[in-house]
């Protein structure tokens, strides 16, 4: 007798469910901190993590967890100044998690995951965060920002005193402002969207930077990339000194600058010329990647 393919799914599907439903645990874990505490959470799984800054004086897990996972770990000092939680395995990539963590606004933040990605936000002390492959996006105004992630990407809005951010192939963007902006990736694209930056360095090998912001008097704006498209806007009324090099890329101004110098510098052929009144300094350099300083 053959048995129709609509009833033979259906009774299927009613013997995986169980199965898929069990496949899951539930994570629900409070514990008391300092508000400036320092609290470093591992992740050695897949998934997403979510973390934000909440105004109690605990850190609370909650979200699901792959019944494969070990239990979530979390200790803390007597005093609560510092904690450390997570789940740790052997068994790399063979879980997932999909976890909401909120920590006290103000407290130090270290969080390292092997695949899962990670999202920030509100998150006001120090924030150091790397994930091997997984996404890492930030939002918040933090005393100072570190983000890697050697396989995924990463997106930073906000502000902060010093902001790091590092990438292998993944790309970068940035929307915000910041006393010193450092994005460094290998083979990712960096857009910066800046609308303060005192200091700025972008960087890649093979992958294009495009900046579009403001430059305030005296900051200084470093672009580097070997093969890469650069592309930059400013504002009509900017006012810029700034040193081109290329050795094969083609060079596009869309100012009316004077008086432009060429010159062999040490890294190559050199084009020095001042956009505006001058004030904030430029630099950029490339191998063989085109150039363009437009006009917004």
């Amino acid at each position: 007798m053959t048995i129709p393919r609509t009833i033979l799914a259906v009774a299927l599907t009613a013997v995986l469910l169980p199965s898929v439903a069990s496949a899951q645990q539930r994570v629900e874990s409070r514990h008391a901190v300092s508000p400036d505490a320092y609290v470093r959470i591992y992740m050695e799984t897949e998934g997403e993590i979510r973390i934000s800054g909440w105004t109690r004086d605990s850190v609370a897990f909650s979200g699901t967890a792959d019944t494969g996972l070990p239990e979530l770990e979390f200790g803390t000092t007597k005093e609560g100044k510092a904690a450390k939680g997570g789940i740790w395995t052997d068994k790399k990539g063979k879980g997932a998690v999909d976890l909401d963590i909120s920590v006290p606004a103000g407290v130090t933040v270290w969080v390292k995951t092997t695949g899962a990605s990670v999202d920030i936000r509100n998150v006001t002390g120090g924030v150091d965060v790397y994930s091997v492959t997984g996404n890492v996006t930030f939002d918040g105004s933090p005393e100072q920002l570190y983000a890697e992630s050697m396989g995924g990407e990463v997106m930073i809005t906000g502000e902060s005193s010093s902001i790091r951010a590092k990438t292998g192939k993944g790309p970068i963007t940035f929307r915000g402002a910041g006393d010193d902006v450092s994005l460094v990736t290998v083979g990712g694209r960096i857009t910066v969207n800046g609308q303060r930056m005192k200091r700025g360095h972008f960087e890649s090998v093979t992958g294009d930077i495009v900046f579009d912001g403001d430059l305030v008097p005296g900051s200084h704006v470093g672009i580097q990339t070997h093969s890469g498209r650069v592309e930059m806007t400013l504002p009509r009324d900017a006012g810029a000194d700034c040193v081109v090099t290329s050795i094969e890329g083609d060079v596009q101004v869309d100012f009316e600058v004077e008086g432009a110098l060429e010159r062999d510098g040490a890294q190559g052929p050199e084009r020095e010329f001042t956009i505006g009144g001058g004030g904030a300094h430029v630099k950029i350099q490339t191998f063989d990647g085109p150039v363009a300083i437009r006009r917004r």
